[in-house]
């Protein structure tokens, strides 16, 4: 009888922890552990994004005006939608305000979003300048965050706005959705026009979700770079003509793949941070989204914030990045020991002389096992597929494949890795610890070790030796 009485009281009381558990996290989620009723300032930011981004930056600016002033300021997130929407309702509250001669309209920052929108409302004079430009000039360099790069604004010229992060573009997909369907994996936008998808993607209004807007606006570009690069010169065409043709060409073909992919479409969403969540509990096949949630095949750039330590200015290969943590081989950390001197160890007899191949130091962890970055030419039984151009081996076998001249064509042999429990990684790139940019196979496989660090930032158009401790801290 005690027994059942027991067995009530625990399931009585894991219902409470149910209860209370959203509760209590979600004051923490609102606002951190500042609240209105003990805060000393007060900021209002309309934005689009998701919780998880919107409570990563909000605790972050508390901490760092508490450091700063020593006074707490409370966050409060305004969250009516997307883009679109939040566009109107900063329109509708600056006439509103215009009409009765109030100076302000109660919200201090618009957080997110493309660079058209804040063109819009730089240009009907919403936004006030941007003291930041004044107080740090040398972040604005090229060097540093240039004006534009790859033809992406970066910043307004006016100084009314500055873009803070960087996000890329992408489908995602459910596995067993598309075994189901007996389609392989999308790599490219126009798999999504495929019709054996038909009724199976999940698509975001682009007029009322700006990430899907430019998803769209990427798609158009990518055809007319195609179509311009494809296309042959018609006898006594000039350049300009032949340059029109091709921007047409291209343009309808991509608005021809939109209305393919639309007619594929599940459902039209207000909100693309719906997708990836509907994909992936397999209410459809695929969709567009910001791909921003996973840094696997990333590489992580080491900033002058880590001074000192095993990591400072190292380069490193991320292969794996989920809610349970992150794992990845450092790249540039070469160890006195040769590629020669670890088949003499295990005993391997190598065909091909490999004194001149240096072993890293992937990590700080297992630091005795061996770790082996190299392209997808063959696959053994402790291979990791972490995409398409990169996979990564722990057996022998693949080492005695390289000294017999038989392994991949290339290859990376590190001792150790580089591991971090969940949130981890993420907290470390809040305080500026890393630069994140997609891998290049180039940097990772043939680049001299001394330059993988400078080559890497070279992908994100800066110069690494020019950042400084306090980069990003505005």
């Amino acid at each position: 009888m005690n027994k059942w009485l027991n067995s009530k009281n625990m399931v009585a009381a894991a219902l409470v922890l149910c209860v209370a558990a959203p509760i209590v996290l979600s004051k923490k989620q609102d606002g951190g552990n500042v609240t209105v009723d003990n805060a000393d300032r007060r900021i209002n930011i309309i934005t689009p994004h998701n919780e998880t981004i919107r409570r990563e930056f909000g605790e972050a600016f508390q901490d760092w005006w508490r450091e700063k002033t020593g006074e707490a300021v409370y966050v409060n997130w305004l969250t009516p939608g997307g883009t679109s929407e939040i566009r109107k309702i900063l329109n509708g509250k600056y006439k509103a305000a215009e009409r009765v001669g109030d100076d302000g309209i109660g919200i201090d920052i618009f957080f997110g979003g493309g660079d058209y929108d804040f063109r819009k409302q730089a240009q009907a004079g919403h936004l006030a300048k941007l003291e930041v430009f004044e107080k740090h000039p040398a972040w604005f360099s090229d060097n540093v965050i240039p004006a534009y790069f790859t033809g992406e604004k970066y910043y307004d010229p006016q100084h009314a706005w500055v873009g803070v992060c960087l996000s890329r573009f992408g489908i995602c997909y459910n596995l067993d959705s598309l075994k189901r369907l007996k389609i392989k994996p999308p790599t490219k936008w126009s798999d999504l026009g495929d019709p054996k998808y038909f009724g199976s993607i999940a698509l975001a209004d682009p007029s009322k979700s700006g990430s899907v807007s430019r998803a769209f606006e990427m798609l158009i570009q990518e055809q007319i770079h195609e179509a311009v690069t494809t296309l042959q010169r018609k006898p006594g065409e000039t350049q300009i003509q032949f340059d029109r043709r091709g921007r047409s060409d291209g343009w309808d073909k991509g608005i021809n793949l939109i209305q393919k992919i639309a007619s594929n479409a599940r459902y039209f969403t207000d909100s693309a941070t719906k997708i990836p969540h509907d994909v992936a509990q397999g209410n459809a096949a695929a969709g567009m989204q910001r791909t921003t949630d996973s840094l696997k095949g990333y590489f992580l750039i080491a900033t002058p914030v880590i001074e000192s330590g095993f990591f400072k200015g190292t380069v490193t290969y991320v292969c794996e990045h989920g809610e349970a943590g992150a794992m990845g081989i450092v790249i540039n950390k070469p160890l006195d020991l040769q590629l020669a001197d670890v088949f003499e160890h295990l005993n391997i007899q190598p065909l091909l002389s490999h004194d001149e191949v240096s072993v890293m130091a992937g990590g700080p962890i297992k630091i005795d096992r061996g770790f082996v970055l190299h392209s997808p030419e063959i696959s053994y039984d402790a291979t990791l597929k972490v995409n398409q151009d990169v996979w990564l081996t722990t057996s022998k076998d693949v080492l005695a494949d390289i000294a017999r001249g038989k392994g991949p064509d290339q290859h990376l042999v590190a001792l150790g890795y580089a591991g971090w429990s969940a949130g981890q990684l993420e907290q470390e790139i809040a305080e500026n610890s890393w630069l994140t940019i997609d891998a290049d196979t180039t940097v990772l496989f043939e680049t001299p070790i001394s330059e993988k660090s400078a080559s890497a930032g070279k992908l994100l158009g800066i110069d690494i030796r020019l950042l400084t401790q306090q980069a990003g801290h505005s």
